[in-house]
């Protein structure tokens, strides 16, 4: 997903003040998906971000940017990435402990 840059041309194409939830919920701002959630709190009222220049320029996906930080969708690819080096690491040390040629300890080492 492309960071869409707090710039004053982006906030020119926005299209928060005119959606439904903006209104109903009066919020403030604008540019969520470049500046992240509201302050205030957005109940789900209807979502018009797919119709939005800065939607369409920077490819973003989903929507109520309002509602949730822009960048949740990267925390949790992050915190999937941190579980997936976990399992591999843990699977090899466990594989590493299970060689199919055992370890001579000095008490079986002829003499």
């Amino acid at each position: 997903m492309v960071k869409v840059p707090d710039t004053p041309d982006n906030m020119k194409m926005c299209s928060c003040p005119k959606c439904p939830t903006y209104k109903k919920c009066k919020l403030t701002g604008g540019l969520f998906c470049a500046k992240g959630k509201a302050e205030e709190k957005a109940t789900k009222e209807g979502c018009i971000c797919a119709k939005c220049e800065v939607y369409s320029k920077y490819n973003l996906k989903g929507e109520y940017f309002c509602r949730k930080p822009a960048k949740m969708l990267w925390w949790i690819l992050g915190l999937a990435a941190i579980i997936i080096i976990v399992v591999i690491v843990v699977w090899i040390l466990l594989s590493s402990g299970l060689s199919p040629h055992p370890i001579e300890t000095p008490s079986e080492v002829p003499h």
